[in-house]
């Protein structure tokens, strides 16, 4: 699981492994309180999306003055596949025309 999802989903499964025995186990330490471990997790995920709503705002969208879409050699979103134009072999995009393709 580390080398395919990374460190936060094996330590995300860890300590939710770790809430769902302390807080969601019943003595006989086999039977779990499935209705409350969805809904503090759907709770959880919720408080996240909010925290992201309020401090992730989209900034105003770019325009020709900031230098964005001027910065990038490549306008015609065919072309940013060919690496440079008229060369039929395929490589990757550039950052700058990535931004430009989403701007």
């Amino acid at each position: 699981m580390m080398m395919t999802n990374g460190i936060g989903a094996v330590l995300g499964s860890s300590i939710s492994g770790q809430v769902i025995e302390r807080y969601f186990t019943a003595a006989d330490g086999q039977t779990k309180d499935w209705h409350g471990i969805w809904l503090s997790f759907a709770a959880y995920a919720l408080v996240i999306a909010v925290l992201f709503a309020i401090f992730f705002k989209q900034n105003a969208a770019p325009t020709a003055k900031s230098g964005v879409i001027n910065s990038v050699p490549n306008r015609n979103p065919r072309d940013c596949w060919r690496g440079r134009r008229g060369r039929g072999r395929l490589t990757a995009p550039s950052f700058a025309t990535m931004l430009h393709r989403v701007a």
